[in-house]
């Protein structure tokens, strides 16, 4: 709450700066009515003073109190000890002993009112049987004990009263407070708190016929009659406890205590005895009883109550969601059934902004009796962060949040346009989503209201409800947009679809025109190449052969360099014209004796035979499913590889072995050759790749291009592994020859 902002007694908030004054003026007009009243009941409690002229088993004052000190606050003190004081003096005029029982009768109310706000919910005890209990124990039986003692105890010291009788005074002193605080302080805090009850027609009627009834059983069970009647006053209180709840029940043995004190000291009802003060004692036992009875039925029946009403809450929610075809009918009905069905004067639904990081209200509703027209204009222009407000508190933690006193709130910017509409508790809960948090439904009541957990248990599920609820609808009206939108899309696919045959057929002639006759052009310039290529070798080594011994050096340099150039360019071509062939020529796969074709292919170059090199094949080489010409190029190609890139003054060593995994035979080539380095492994593979300059390795760049093309032509893959320096192994994988055969 804002450091310059002060409540005062739940009615204002008002500024230290400008109204400092006002707020001292306020306090001191409380206290000096508080102890005018306390006073003047006094006296009248006082005047019912048989045993001693202090001691009455009737004494109003500690009842109103009580009281005012649960309402407005534990500041009243002085005026119970100034009313109590004066009330003494004034009686028996002994200082001492008046300064000793206005001490005993303020530290009653301040223990009593204390005990309770820490233990029994303070104003909120009367709401709960487990309140009630508290508040019996607490405020009715043990704080009144020290009003009685230290009273009494006085009286003796002052010699206003003897010893031997201090048991029968204390009894009555302390019965006298007891059953105050049992009657009067409960009608008091419930019609201060409760005053705004909703009473239709026929409630009035009935409230009325009550209380007609309650004066009548009053005055005929203490009027003259000799006869025992007393239970019959039980009837109209709990006809009100199960009709008006607590505030009707405390109402209703409020009157009859005031009907039966009235008859009793006139000596009717059957607790009138030759004692004037065991009358009234006895009386007194009999309306305690009664109103502890009453509170305690009225508490179960109240509890009893808002159970029925969850649940109806919760089933009303239920068939709202399911009826409600769109999300805005099932928030604004479910809204005005919060209003309808609880306690809450108003409901707000607010929905967050993920995008912009704020949430901002979609709507409000109220009851009927109530004008919050400032409260929603309010509500509705401001939006919220994370963590401001009491939405966006709720929307930060994704927890169910409740604000007993709003004005005492330090986190509700509203707070002025809800204090003037007489807004006094609020609560919020989330609408979520898993661990999303979609919204926020806030309510708030016109009365205090305590923190009720079953309530905020019932809200969670409904909010889970609600939240799931939107979710759906939201995902229904994607769902029919994209519904829509598809088919729309469909529409126009469908149109494109057909223009785009038409267009692709028309492309496709036109392209495979065009590829074959590339095909046929770069096939044919590639072997009319090879003629004047052969030309310029040939005459170039005649020239060498012939003319050497009359041509200068550089000059049979030049003519060494043209025909290395020609026969490169040559092999080139050559292997240009065996990948196109790989690429174009129809592949028919058949069974392959692999090891077979192993062998074909050394002995047909000498280059391959010792002691050139060594190649070796170690167990058996199924047969695989290949096409022998293309898998002859593969094979050429992988020894030729490996028998050339050795060191210089080692033998090439080749071993070839076999392995199958299910359906497919992998084949391994592994050398001593001068090994290939992991990080240009990946370019062995692509079109005129070479990993090493001309002057040392013959080739040019495409071996492997091809090997890779042919064998997935086949159906298979090809692959190394290898390191610099300590040869490679090469491999290739086909399909068994069992596989089934296709072209």
């Amino acid at each position: 709450m804002d450091e310059n902002r002060v409540h005062c007694f739940g009615l204002a908030s008002i500024t230290d700066g400008d109204c400092d004054m006002a707020l001292r003026v306020r306090k001191l007009a409380a206290i000096l009515g508080l102890a005018g009243v306390y006073f003047a009941t006094g006296k009248i409690g006082l005047s019912l003073a048989f045993l001693n002229a202090s001691a009455s088993p009737v004494w109003p004052p500690t009842g109103i109190a009580l009281a005012s000190l649960l309402l407005w606050g534990v500041w009243l003190w002085p005026g119970v000890f100034l009313g109590a004081f004066l009330a003494n003096i004034t009686t028996q005029g002994s200082l001492l002993t008046g300064l000793g029982i206005a001490t005993g009768n303020t530290l009653e109310v301040v223990v009593g009112s204390f005990l309770l706000l820490r233990f029994a919910g303070g104003i909120h005890a009367f709401e709960r049987v487990a309140g009630i209990v508290r508040f019996v124990v607490l405020a009715a039986l043990l704080s009144t004990g020290l009003s009685a003692t230290i009273g009494v105890t006085s009286l003796c010291l002052g010699g206003l009263e003897s010893w031997p009788r201090y048991g029968p005074v204390w009894l009555t002193w302390w019965l006298g407070d007891a059953v105050s605080a049992l009657v009067i302080a409960p009608v008091i805090v419930l019609w201060a708190t409760q005053w705004r009850m909703r009473l239709g027609p026929m409630q009035v009627w009935e409230a009325a016929i009550l209380l007609g009834l309650t004066v009548t059983a009053g005055m005929f069970v203490f009027g003259e009659t000799p006869y025992a009647f007393g239970y019959l006053t039980l009837l109209p209180c709990l006809w009100a406890v199960f009709r008006f709840g607590q505030i009707g029940a405390t109402t209703s043995v409020f009157l009859i205590s005031c009907i039966a004190l009235w008859g009793t000291l006139r000596g009717g009802g059957q607790f009138v005895m030759s004692d004037a003060n065991l009358s009234l004692v006895l009386l007194q036992v009999f309306m305690g009883t009664i109103s502890t009875a009453m509170l305690l039925f009225g508490a179960a029946t109240a509890e009893q109550k808002r159970a029925e009403a969850r649940l109806q809450v919760q089933h009303a929610v239920s068939r709202l969601l399911a009826e409600s075809p769109r999300v805005e009918e099932a928030t604004e009905r479910i809204l005005r059934t919060l209003c309808r069905m609880t306690v809450w004067d108003v409901a707000a639904i607010w929905y967050a902004d993920t995008r912009a990081n704020e949430i901002a209200c979609a709507g409000i509703c109220h009851a009927p009796s109530v004008e919050v027209a400032e409260f929603e204009a309010r509500s509705k222009e401001v939006r919220f962060r994370p963590g401001i407000g009491l939405p966006g508190r709720v929307w930060s933690s994704s927890e169910p949040t409740w604000i007993p006193d709003l004005a005492r709130d330090p986190n509700f910017p509203r707070v002025s346009s809800a204090i003037k509409c007489g807004l006094r508790t609020g609560l919020a809960f989330p609408l979520r989503l898993g661990s999303e948090t979609l919204g926020v439904i806030e309510c708030f009541s016109r009365s205090c209201r305590p923190r009720d957990e079953k309530f905020l248990q019932v809200l969670a599920t409904i909010g889970d409800q609600l939240g799931q609820f939107i979710e759906r609808k939201r995902a229904e009206e994607q769902l029919r947009e994209s519904q829509a939108r598809l088919v729309q899309a469909h529409t126009k696919l469908e149109e494109h679809a057909k223009n785009l045959e038409e267009a692709v057929a028309d492309r496709t002639a036109k392209l495979s025109e065009t590829v074959g006759e590339l095909e046929t052009f770069s096939y044919s310039i590639a072997h009319d190449m090879r003629a004047p290529l052969r030309a310029m070798h040939s005459f170039a080594a005649i020239l060498q052969e012939d003319e050497a011994k009359h041509l200068s050096p550089t000059a049979c340099d030049y003519l060494r360099r043209i025909s290395t150039s020609a026969k490169r360019l040559d092999a080139l071509i050559q292997d240009v014209l065996n990948y196109s062939q790989v690429v174009r020529a129809e592949l028919k796969l058949e069974p392959v004796d692999m090891g077979r074709l192993i062998r074909e292919i050394v002995e047909s170059y000498p280059n391959l035979h010792p002691p050139q090199a060594e190649i070796h094949a170690q167990g058996r080489i199924p047969e695989v499913l290949a096409n022998t010409a293309a898998l002859t190029q593969v094979i050429s190609n992988l020894l030729g590889n490996a028998v050339k890139f050795v060191k210089e003054g080692v033998r090439p060593t080749v071993k070839i072995l076999a392995e199958t995994n299910g359906e497919y035979v992998r084949v391994w080539f592994r050398d001593n050759g001068i090994g290939i380095a992991p990080e240009i492994q990946h370019k062995l593979f692509q079109m005129f790749q070479r990993l090493h300059s001309p002057g040392d390795y013959e080739g040019t760049g495409m071996g492997l291009t091809i090997v890779r093309k042919a064998v997935e032509r086949m159906g298979g893959k090809v692959g190394v592994e290898s390191a610099a320096g300590q040869g490679s192994r090469f491999w290739i994988e086909l399909r068994k020859a069992s596989a089934e055969v296709t072209s």
